[in-house]
């Protein structure tokens, strides 16, 4: 009797961990409860820079590190180029690496819905009818999500209904993107039970408290206990962001930047780029600025990344070539021996350049251009960290992935 070779379940978790806290340990937790000691589970995290527009808390190796503890076997960047895009685009980059690096199955967290029942609504969003209703909704400069939510509750109530909460609307991303680039993974719901507050905070809560100067104590208890001494290390040494470093970056940048060049910057959009350098130039402060800016057709969020990708230089034409053609290559930045294992097994013609060590990257054209944006990416965001001691710049090329032995 031949025995067949046991098929090994790739899961994958896409995840920014600014910072990893009890939230995201209870799904990481409840993901390996689901499928076992011996799936491997593989986080697709945002590097140096992260979706809300501006640097991550902690340098993107201490984040995976920290993935690593709490469950994670192996940990790959997202590359700048999707962290920094709006929610389609950012979806549709790490899924499309999470399929390359051969993850057969996607978790993600929400309050409500499995992922067979937002797999249905992405049918009913892709009909022509509901295309029409989201179409008419933002020509009057609704938020986009607003839009879908109300065009299919127009079509279906019971469907929008699962449409009601940040996280669901995130799944509801995912299972566009799946769809969309790999109809064989399989969507799967981790459903979020995190109401309790003594338990469970969010990472804008725990960014403010941080960049505060509060007291450890305060923030601490919703840090997981395996990774606490370490978050308490990295904030003892000042090896965090401080934000106030990062808006001086984008004011200088708001002044200095010729309007012509700001109209070839990735985001903007027609006529932004001459009101964007007279707003900067007079703003006292990136939130005077931002305010200044917003309107119902330029959202806060969507300002925010228009404004790294001035500090961090983006060009338009670059960027859209990147969403065209997807992730170019998988940064590893950490692995324990079962990921590992895995990575061997994967390494297929389907799978990208793994890159373990920077400088051995061979990378050409688009790539090439992608993986330095990464690098400039890591350089900006240490140059804002809070003591000067960890501004240091080109730590890609000196730092290898997190190799764990267990």
């Amino acid at each position: 009797m031949i025995r067949k070779e046991k098929t090994m379940k790739h899961i994958g978790l896409i995840a920014e961990f600014n910072p990893l806290h009890t939230g995201h340990a209870y799904i990481l937790q409840k993901t390996r409860d689901r499928y076992g000691s011996e799936a491997v589970i593989t986080v697709i995290m945002s590097g140096a820079f992260v979706q809300r527009g501006e640097p991550a808390l902690f340098d993107k190796f201490d984040r995976a590190s920290f993935a690593l503890t709490c469950g994670a076997d192996t940990v790959f960047e997202l590359p700048a180029a999707y962290a920094l895009s709006h929610a389609d685009d950012f979806a549709s980059g790490a899924v499309r690496l999470a399929a390359s690096l051969g993850i057969d199955t996607l978790v993600c967290g929400s309050e409500k819905g499995t992922g067979p029942e937002f797999m249905e609504i992405v049918k009913l969003w892709r009909t022509e009818k509901a295309q029409d209703l989201i179409t008419a909704y933002t020509k009057k400069h609704i938020p986009y999500g607003t839009a879908v939510t109300t065009a299919l509750s127009e079509l279906d109530k019971q469907a929008a209904l699962l449409l009601t909460t940040p996280n669901a609307l995130l799944a509801f991303t995912y299972a566009k993107a799946v769809q969309k680039h790999s109809p064989s993974m399989h969507l799967d719901i981790v459903r979020r039970h995190m109401s309790d507050t003594a338990l469970y905070t969010t990472g804008s809560s725990i960014r403010k408290a941080v960049t505060a100067g509060a007291p450890p104590d305060g923030y601490l208890p919703y840090i997981p206990p395996a990774i606490a001494a370490a978050v308490r290390e990295l904030i003892r040494n000042g090896a965090y962001t401080d934000y106030g470093r990062y808006e001086e970056l984008v004011l200088y940048r708001g002044r200095t930047a010729v309007p012509g060049r700001l109209k070839t910057v990735a985001a903007f959009a027609e006529g932004l780029n001459n009101r964007w350098h007279l707003v900067m130039s007079e703003a006292s402060s990136l939130t005077e600025g931002l305010e200044r800016l917003k309107t119902k057709r330029y959202m806060y969020s969507r300002l925010c990344r228009m404004a790294a990708c001035t500090v961090l230089e983006i060009d338009r034409a670059d960027m859209n070539e990147w969403l065209e053609s997807g992730p170019a290559y998988g940064r590893l930045l950490g692995a324990n021996k079962k990921g590992r294992t895995l990575l061997k097994k994967f390494r297929n013609g389907k799978t990208p350049q793994i890159i373990t060590k920077t400088a051995d990257a061979a990378l050409t054209g688009a790539a090439a251009k992608m993986l330095a944006l990464d690098i400039r990416a890591a350089d900006i965001q240490h140059l804002c960290f809070h003591n000067k001691e960890a501004r240091m710049g080109r730590t890609d090329y000196r730092q290898m992935p997190i190799i764990r032995d267990l």
